[in-house]
């Protein structure tokens, strides 16, 4: 499926660049290193592409409890919409088979047993936020550190392809650009000393990659750093990322693109970053650069394309949609978001 996705992929990553080339600036965050994770796990799942920016939203919500932008009254009411709409998703692909997760989730039976409702919507959950959250802070982390570390000289198109996706593995600076979806890798590679029973250990998930043992000069960005034994992705095992084959790619596609046609990308003021415990995210990170022109048409068959791959879902997901989840006036699911691809 992986292998599948990726001729698809690399277009969208032509429309996502496209969309910002011709302005010269951008929010990178929100603009660049968001989409290609939130349009790969659309179509994984059989989400609407119209509807990825909920994805968005929810998994900002959930993650930025703590943070004000994000941050609500009711923390649970990210969750409560979720489920709503992954629910109503499961009983669209009941009667509606697709090629898609959801599709794979709902029908398939192992020994008489089905996944419950509970145990589908947790499955969902995971899916939604590491799947879009960590390929996001990588990209945008990894724009961070090239930008704060320019090369003398662009890699050639020959190294080109091996290169564009090593911002995530390379960077052993003071951020975490290289494991930015830590929390799901829990995978330290030693402790120091046995402590009492009744002393509080924390788990700091980011030192691992930054091991003065393993790692030669381990806070600086060497985008050629040799042997790198990083664990991004995790140490082996089964809590090595799922994802991981899926986030390499997108990694690579969406840097190749940057480094070939933004080549100059700068900030024009400082990021903002997520207040949070758990992730260490980019919020907003504003960028310029010199424009250029596109290299596609809009993609308006694209959207028709994607509307048309599940019929009835817009209508019946607004008719189910609960009314908290419009907020600040924003649109229903399946209303086509302005300014994306």
């Amino acid at each position: 499926m992986i292998g599948l996705l990726e001729q698809y992929l690399k277009h969208r990553a032509v429309l996502i660049v496209d969309n910002v080339i011709e302005r010269g600036s951008s929010d990178f965050v929100t603009e660049v290193a968001s989409e290609l994770p939130l349009q790969a796990i659309a179509e994984i799942m059989g989400v609407p592409q119209e509807d990825r920016r909920l994805i968005f939203e929810w998994s900002n919500r959930m993650i930025g409890i703590d943070d004000p932008e994000f941050a609500s009254d009711d923390g649970a009411t990210a969750f409560i919409e979720l489920y709503t709409y992954v629910n109503e998703l499961g009983k669209q692909r009941r009667s509606d088979p697709r090629q898609d997760i959801v599709t794979k989730l709902i029908n398939s039976e192992i020994a008489g047993d089905r996944l419950s409702e509970l145990e589908f919507d947790m499955f969902m959950l995971l899916l939604s936020v590491a799947g879009n959250e960590t390929t996001r802070n990588a990209t945008a982390w990894g724009m961070l550190a090239l930008m704060q570390n320019p090369m003398r000289t662009p890699p050639s198109s020959r190294t080109r392809p091996s290169w564009t996706w090593r911002p995530m593995r390379s960077c052993a600076g003071p951020r975490r650009c290289c494991i930015s979806g830590a929390p799901l890798q829990r995978t330290p590679r030693s402790v120091a000393r046995p402590s009492p029973k009744t002393t509080k250990v924390v788990m700091w998930y980011i030192s691992a990659n930054r091991d003065e043992d393993v790692f030669n000069d381990p806070f600086t960005f060497d985008i050629e750093r040799n042997p790198n034994p990083h664990i991004a992705f995790g140490g082996g095992g089964a809590h090595f990322c799922l994802g991981a084959n899926l986030a390499r790619m997108e990694l690579r596609l969406i840097f190749d693109e940057i480094v070939q046609r933004i080549p100059d990308m700068h900030m024009t003021g400082e990021p903002q970053f997520l207040r949070s415990n758990f992730i260490g995210g980019i919020k907003h990170m504003p960028v310029a650069f010199t424009p250029a022109p596109r290299q596609s048409r809009p993609a308006r068959r694209q959207h028709r394309l994607a509307v048309a791959r599940a019929p009835g879902l817009r209508t019946r997901c607004r008719s189910h949609w609960p009314t908290s989840g419009r907020r600040n006036g924003a649109n229903p699911p399946g209303t086509p978001q302005p300014g994306h691809p």
